[in-house]
């Protein structure tokens, strides 16, 4: 679940290495948490989609309506906070669900999968 919600983050590269630094803080399993974040990652396809509403639901919760204008010519560090900040303050209430969700779906997964295989 670790991982599934933190491949919600902007933080796109480095979602892996954050997944095992809390980990290792927490004490949870390792490849529990990198296999979370994979499998965010399978559904590449739909992360414009996801990036878009998580910038919208961002603006819209930091009081920010409007799209400032960006110049993707000359990309610098204000560009990076102007985009970043809002998909992460936007991605705090759409990752939060999906990881519940994705917990029980694991869950329910593995649950059958010990049943099959006579695992208690």
């Amino acid at each position: 679940m670790l991982g599934f919600y933190l491949g919600f983050t902007p933080f796109y590269g480095v979602q892996t290495w954050i997944a095992i630094l809390i980990r290792a803080l927490l004490g949870w399993s390792r490849i529990a948490a990198v296999v979370g974040v994979h499998i965010h990652d399978l559904y590449f396809f739909l992360w414009p989609t996801i990036y878009a509403l998580e910038y919208r639901v961002g603006r819209f919760l930091m009081g920010t309506y409007s799209t400032p204008p960006v110049d993707l010519h000359h990309v610098h560090w204000r560009t990076a906070i102007n985009l970043g900040l809002p998909i992460l303050v936007g991605s705090i209430p759409i990752r939060i669900p999906a990881a519940v969700l994705f917990y029980f779906i694991v869950l329910r997964a593995a649950q059958a999968y010990a049943r099959k295989h006579h695992i208690e």
